[in-house]
């Protein structure tokens, strides 16, 4: 069960910034004495508390103020959750400018995204009926209703059992209820007449052949879609062997040779091929052969500039070239994380920890604790060389917070999700705040090579690869000139985007069991 908040009143906050230079990659510097500073590593601005009252101001991370202070501030994903005053049904959202974004009316509030939250209603309830409580465990409270914002402005309502989780896609809201029914909603909250089973933004549908968008009922992969790459969870597709845009534009024609090729995670999709596993961009370049035994993400492939894999199984990295960067030799079940990008972490022999990285491979450096950013693609890493020395290092295992003992652990320096922000809390309980310039160390770009062409309006694409008939025959049309059978239709699995080899029709899809 949610917790209900609890709050007490608080007077002005104060605080006295000590700003200092450094050098290298950190440009700037200062300290606090008189608050508790707590980093929003997604977004990197501040929640600074007053020591002398509790109140809380949020701050860019040079120390500005960007707001009044608050009675309360806590951080919700990319947003702020505020109140000025006790009670229920007094709380809203700030964005990461400061601005009121949900006002000040809730007893909860959730931020689903950038541009959509949630206001929950509250009222008194019951021990035998109720969804939040106090602390104490005295007081509950049942859910009246949830209020639906866009961009700062209420778009609707959804009562108390009509929403148990929800999945933002741009302008669009795919939401579940407490029956784990699925609806889709526009920015207005007005309700699409498509029915969906699960919460990804489009799927085939069989009837209408071809692929639907949810929200707006719009076929996709189709010349006069309006759609953008931001409405959607995906926006390429493969539609009769060619990877197509939203508009139908075809970006390239799926190679034969791969028994499968997987949904696109952001510019690259997996491919297998001899039961291994590769990466293609999106002109259907492979950038890394199937040669792997895994290839697995957070996000997306390639965050941070490295992509973690396994061959052999063993654990190393790839660039965006193909070229591996960090030595295949590391046993994966012994790796803390072969999801992590652009570096992971494994034990030695001796107790001591080994960081291993996309950008220099196994670090000289040994470490007795080490914490990897929250997020994948974060240059940095906060490490102990040795015990209660804690500092930060970069890809290259360049140390840009010195270890010296004023940090004496790694779980007292928080880093932003870019790297470009560091707050530590030192042995004298003061806190300091480092902008990071991460240019110095951030992933070289390779080159890239020369994109062929546009095709003129009017020239015909490509032809996809032959396909084999029943009878025997090899063909390269849609239909058999020996029969007349037509082309068998390319499967999809709908639940997880696996395409079995062209010309098999498998009952089940052999990635997670979904009935074809």
């Amino acid at each position: 069960m949610k917790l209900h908040r609890i709050v007490s009143l608080m007077l002005v906050l104060l605080f006295a910034l000590c700003a200092c230079a450094q050098a290298g990659a950190v440009t700037d510097s200062w300290s606090v004495d008189n608050a508790y500073v707590t980093l929003n590593e997604k977004t990197g601005v501040l929640v600074i508390q007053s020591r002398e009252d509790g109140r809380y101001t949020l701050a860019a991370a040079d120390g500005t103020p960007l707001t009044d202070p608050y009675l309360y501030m806590d951080a919700n994903d990319t947003m702020f959750d505020v109140a000025t005053e006790e009670g229920l049904n007094v709380f809203g959202m700030i964005d990461s400018t400061g601005k009121l974004v949900v006002p000040m009316q809730y007893g909860d509030t959730v931020c689903l995204s950038d541009r959509w939250q949630l206001g929950v209603v509250l009222e008194e309830a019951t021990a035998e009926n109720y969804d939040y409580k106090t602390f104490d465990g005295k007081t509950f409270y049942l859910i009246s209703r949830y209020d639906v914002y866009y961009q700062g402005q209420k778009a609707g309502e959804l009562g108390r059992l009509e929403y148990r989780n929800a999945y933002p896609y741009g302008a669009y809201l795919y939401v579940s209820d407490e029956e784990r029914n699925y609806a889709c909603y526009d920015s207005t909250m007005t309700a699409s007449s498509y029915v969906p089973s699960f919460s990804g933004s489009s799927e085939y549908d069989e009837t209408r052949d071809g692929v639907f968008h949810k929200g707006s009922g719009q076929q996709v992969g189709v010349p006069g879609c309006t759609l953008t790459s931001d409405d959607v969870e995906e926006d390429i597709f493969l539609i009769d062997g060619r990877f197509v845009d939203l508009q139908g534009n075809v970006t390239f024609a799926a190679d034969a040779k791969y028994e499968s090729i997987y949904d696109f995670e952001g510019d690259y999709a997996k491919v297998r091929m001899n039961g291994k596993y590769g990466l293609i961009d999106r002109t259907g370049r492979e950038v890394m052969a199937c040669e792997y035994d895994e290839i697995t993400y957070g996000e997306t492939y390639f965050e941070g500039g490295y992509q973690i894999a396994v061959k052999d199984g063993k654990v190393g990295f790839v660039n965006t070239s193909g070229e591996t960067t960090c030595e295949f030799k590391y046993a994966s079940n012994i790796v803390k994380s072969t999801y992590k990008m652009p570096m992971t972490h494994l034990a030695d022999l001796d107790g001591s920890i080994i960081v291993l990285s996309g950008a220099a491979g196994e670090l000289d450096k040994r470490f007795a604790e080490v914490r990897i950013a929250n997020s994948n693609g974060c240059p940095l890493f906060a490490g102990e060389p040795e015990e209660k020395k804690a500092g930060v290092y970069t890809l290259f295992g360049e140390e840009i917070i010195p270890a010296d003992g004023k940090f004496d652990d790694v779980y007292d320096l928080n880093i932003s999700h870019d790297g470009s922000v560091v707050v530590g809390y030192d042995t004298d309980r003061k806190y300091h705040v480092y902008l990071i310039d991460t240019s110095a160390f951030a992933a070289a770009e390779p080159e890239k090579e020369a994109e062929a062409p546009a095709q003129e309006a009017g020239e015909s694409a490509a032809e996809p690869e032959g396909w084999t008939c029943s009878c025997g025959s090899k063909n390269s049309g849609k239909f058999c000139p020996e029969c007349g059978s037509p082309r068998p239709e390319q499967l999809k699995c709908a639940k997880c985007g696996f395409t079995p080899a062209e010309g098999t029709t498998p009952k089940f899809c052999s990635e997670c069991g979904n009935a074809f």
